[in-house]
Order: C-alpha cells, then sequence, then structure tokens
C-alpha cells in the first residue's frame, strides 16, 4: 500500500506539453487527453472515441474525466494498479450506462492509454491501440502492446510484424471502453524513471502515419514542445487520415541514468512467469530423475 498524502522517496519533477488535432480528413476530433496532479502523484492520459462523431467524443471525454476523477478521490492509502483497473473499470461503467439510457450512442467506447506517476517509478494501464512510449538515452521504447486484431496476428505469428502497419484489419481493436459489461485493463509492472526520460502518450493516428523511427529522431532533435508540434506536423504531412493525440512527459530532478545502464525495455525486461513456470517445471522433472536414481543405486547396492 502506499501512502497517498506522504511520499518517502525522491519524487520527479515533470516538464509536460500536449497536442491534439483532427487530423486532414475528420472534421470531429474524438480523441481527448488529460492530466491530474495531486497528492496520490501525478496521472497521464489519452483516449481515442469510437461510435461516430458525437459517440465518440462524448466516450473519450468521459473515459479522461472519470478516470481522473476517480483519482481525486481516493483514500489515504491506495495500491497504484488496482486503482488504474478499478478507475479504468468505473470509466467503462459509465459509458455503458450513457449509451443503454440514449439508443444514438450504442457502440460507442474509447481506447485508453495512461501513466501514473508516483515518486520517480511509472506505472501503466492500457485498452486498445493508444500507445504508450519511453524514449531513454536516444532510444525509444514501445512500453504497451496494441489490443487489435492484426496484433493477435502477430502474436500467432499469422502475419510478419513489418506487415502489420499497411494491414487492412489494423483498425479493428479487440479491448475498449464500453462496448462490454466487464472490461480489464492491461498493466504492467511499474519501473523507474530517470532524468531525461521522456514518457510518449499518444493515439494511433500519429503511429499510423508515423514510423517508430521517425517518432525518435523527432524527440531526439527538438525541445518537448517542439517535438510535440513537429510530431503533429509530420503526421498530418504524411496523410492525417485520423484524428492525432500527442502528450510528451519529460522527466528531471531525480536520478541519472546508471552508466552500465543497459538499453533495454524497461517493461519486457521483467521476467516472463510464462516462461519462469515451464523452466521450473523442467528443474522438477530433472530433480525427479536424479531423486529417483539416488533411490535406484542406494537399493541396488544395500541389495
Amino acid at each position: 500500500m502506499l501512502k497517498k498524502k506522504v511520499h518517502a522517496g525522491v519524487t520527479a519533477l515533470l516538464n509536460t506539453f500536449a497536442i491534439s488535432d483532427a487530423g486532414k480528413e475528420r472534421e470531429v476530433n474524438e480523441d481527448y487527453f488529460g492530466y491530474l496532479a495531486d497528492d496520490f502523484g501525478s496521472l497521464f492520459i489519452v483516449c481515442d472515441g469510437m461510435g461516430g462523431n458525437v459517440g465518440g467524443d462524448l466516450a473519450a471525454r468521459t473515459a479522461v474525466n472519470t478516470i481522473l476523477e476517480h483519482f481525486s478521490e481516493l483514500p489515504n492509502e491506495y495500491h497504484p494498479q488496482k486503482e488504474l483497473q478499478a478507475a479504468f473499470s468505473r470509466a467503462n461503467t459509465v459509458i455503458r450506462q450513457m449509451a443503454d439510457e440514449d439508443p444514438s450512442l450504442r457502440g460507442m467506447g474509447s481506447t485508453a492509454a495512461s501513466v501514473l506517476i508516483i515518486e520517480d517509478n511509472a506505472y501503466l494501464a492500457h485498452l486498445g491501440d493508444s500507445r504508450v512510449y519511453i524514449f531513454r538515452r536516444g532510444k525509444l521504447f514501445q512500453l504497451t502492446k496494441d489490443h487489435s486484431m492484426v496484433q493477435h496476428m502477430v502474436d500467432k505469428k499469422k502475419i510478419k510484424p513489418s506487415k502489420a502497419a499497411n494491414h487492412e484489419l489494423k483498425h479493428l481493436i479487440t479491448k475498449a471502453l464500453g462496448p462490454l459489461d466487464e472490461v480489464s485493463a492491461e498493466t504492467a509492472f511499474p519501473f523507474q524513471l530517470y532524468n531525461d526520460d521522456i514518457l510518449l502518450l499518444c493515439s494511433d493516428g500519429l503511429t499510423n502515419e508515423l514510423t517508430d523511427k521517425q517518432i525518435r529522431n523527432i524527440l531526439r532533435k527538438y525541445p518537448i514542445k517542439e517535438a510535440a508540434e513537429h510530431l503533429l506536423q509530420e503526421a498530418n504531412a504524411s496523410g492525417g487520415k485520423d484524428n492525432i493525440t500527442v502528450q510528451l512527459v519529460e522527466i528531471s530532478g531525480i536520478y541519472n541514468l546508471p552508466d552500465d545502464y543497459k538499453d533495454q525495455n524497461p517493461v519486457t525486461k521483467h521476467i516472463d512467469y510464462k516462461k519462469l513456470i515451464q523452466i521450473s517445471y523442467v528443474g522438477l522433472g530433472i530433480l525427479a530423475l536424479v531423486i529417483l536414481f539416488y533411490l535406484s543405486y542406494k537399493l541396488f547396492f544395500k541389495g
């Protein structure tokens, strides 16, 4: 449990800038973003609505406002990952109720990508294909995995990752706030932040137009305000077929990255527990064989 009112460790200083645009082909911007800093920490969120001009915009706004409201009402003690789950579930319930009460809103929903920063640690939660990245020491790492049909096909090795970006089904998502009565947000192990880290939250209007390499190069070149503006401009220049939202958070005032730090994704570097279980089974099998051999050996020589 974490104390809401008192932080024992060092707290990161955050420089943040966000920008959103309807793009070149959409009349209504159905993306929405938000930010709340309080005693609990700092929470950043980007949502991408779906379900028509009215429904999509309303779903995204409702998602952001409900999740931020949930964190503004936290008790003195709370568990970050559980509260992220609870906030997402609460937003899902509110969106479902609104759609049930108004037939014109049926089918509305929203993606959500969020980062909760407490002291010098980051906690992630997301649904859908809005993403969170970290730009660290000149390299860009994608911290979330899309809940989409194309990502599912990549995971099942039905298509190559290189084919995903232009696949005809890339807009079909498999998880979102709103469509189902119950939903479970995907959370990740918390990871430590360091000075000069930059967190990027964005809708797919950015990542469908720009490659990770293009995003990385812009973040290398500009301070965060100019970087956000250039990311939006380049996404529009590449087509701007969807709404585009960029939220950047720059970290300072804590620890420098260790000199011996190995460049790696801070989320996926954690132990894969499925593999750990498989390894444990193999180890137990080997141990059983060793014991069996030992007992057989003892019985043989005793006889």
